[in-house]
């Protein structure tokens, strides 16, 4: 069964059994976070790190 993590801005699932390179990861303030696209990966830095 495929399991899905959400990404942290849209809530859009995501397959965590999927290819590493297939998810944005990002790391925000020491946490590792998934994203779906790169834009919601740095609205979401930006609003964490102001």
């Amino acid at each position: 069964m495929t399991k899905f993590v959400k990404c942290e801005v849209c809530n859009e699932k995501l397959s965590s059994e999927k290819c590493s390179f297939a998810v944005i990861r990002r790391v925000v303030n020491g946490e590792e976070h998934l994203f779906c696209c790169s834009a919601c990966a740095d609205r979401y830095k930006k609003k964490r790190e102001h």
